[in-house]
């Protein structure tokens, strides 16, 4: 079974413990990988996994928009924080 989150594995990627925080219950009729593991709480669920930070991982996240919310690893923070900024950016200036 395969750390990866992505079509082809990437093997120079280390592999992470991540977690995530949604407000919603998608994830548990279709986890997102063989290695989640769910918290539930009252108004959330923290979802933790081990596997590699790929662009195709990163792309699923952004793809839930702000019903998810990347706890750890700090890094797949910062990239999908750097993500959404360039997203946001394109929309600020005016059609061409």
């Amino acid at each position: 079974i395969s750390p990866c989150f992505c079509v082809l594995p990437v093997q120079s990627v280390m592999i992470r413990s991540i977690s995530l925080s949604l407000s919603m219950n998608c994830f548990r009729a279709l986890p997102l990988h063989h290695s989640q593991h769910e918290v539930i709480h009252d108004e959330y669920s923290l979802f933790y996994y081990r596997l590699r930070l790929t662009p195709d991982f990163l792309q699923e996240l952004l793809s839930h928009g702000p019903s998810i919310q990347v706890v750890n690893p700090p890094e797949l923070r910062a990239m999908m924080v750097t993500s959404l900024q360039e997203t946001l950016e394109k929309y600020k200036s005016n059609p061409s």
